[in-house]
């Protein structure tokens, strides 16, 4: 069947060439409109996969830029802090009479009860001197150095260290435990109670700790005290130290 369609076919093209054509091109239309659709579908899906791709690279760029940002904004904002910090600090160091010096090393850093100082004997400092943060007495200097000094703190574990109350003037012994902390223990009738300031007599601004509790029997004489520096001595950055 199929072979006498062609040869009738070849048959009437021989006696009217225009006729065949016009058929071939009617019956072809549609295959080569839904071929020339193809190829634009397949051009149009090209040309969107390499815009998409071209978008998620212009993309990735723009996140990248916005994160430098951010880390140059923050790294400003840093050092617009540390640099009010670093000024209140010094005019306070002026009005005080002491030494500014920066904290290089602190516990867990340094030795338990420890601090390392970028300030020696160049600037100033002697042993024995008192070391200050922000009004709180928090140590002496015991060694020294050219440029670099070693702060041991009054509630550096075994160290014991004589206080007395700010509020009634009472005087006891604290026992350095460590991490900033003191215990001490004192009859059970003395009136001393959570939230007392303690202070070393004779030294101006010399508060070093104060009560955080108390534990207490009736039965027992004595009750114990439990006190702490009220300062963050984990993250010291600066101490003031007294000229003498």
């Amino acid at each position: 069947m199929t072979v006498v369609l062609i040869l009738a076919l070849f048959i009437l093209h021989l006696l009217s060439p225009n006729f065949t054509s016009s058929i071939i091109s009617t019956v072809g239309r549609p295959f080569f409109s839904a071929r020339n659709l193809l190829f634009e579908s397949l051009s149009f899906s090209s040309k969107f996969l390499s815009s998409k791709e071209e978008l998620i690279r212009q993309n990735e760029e723009l996140q990248n830029k916005i994160r430098v940002l951010e880390l140059e904004s923050i790294s400003l904002t840093a050092q617009g802090l540390e640099s009010e910090k670093l000024s209140n600090l010094l005019a306070l160091s002026n009005s005080q009479n002491t030494i500014l010096a920066r904290v290089i090393a602190k516990p867990p850093q340094s030795p338990y009860g420890v601090l390392v100082l970028d300030g020696g004997e160049s600037d100033g400092i002697t042993v024995g001197a008192r070391v200050y943060n922000q009004g709180i007495l928090i140590g002496r200097i015991t060694e020294l150095s050219g440029h670099f000094s070693r702060a041991r703190l009054f509630s550096h574990p075994g160290e014991v260290t004589d206080a007395e109350s700010l509020r009634n003037g009472l005087s006891f012994s604290l026992n350095g435990k460590g991490g900033g902390n003191f215990e001490a223990s004192i009859p059970s009738g003395v009136d001393i109670v959570e939230g007392d300031l303690f202070v070393i007599p004779g030294t101006p601004s010399s508060v070093i700790a104060s009560v955080e509790a108390i534990e207490f029997k009736e039965a027992d004489s004595f009750k114990k005290l439990f006190l702490a520096v009220p300062l963050n001595i984990y993250t010291l950055q600066w101490v003031e130290i007294e000229k003498q």
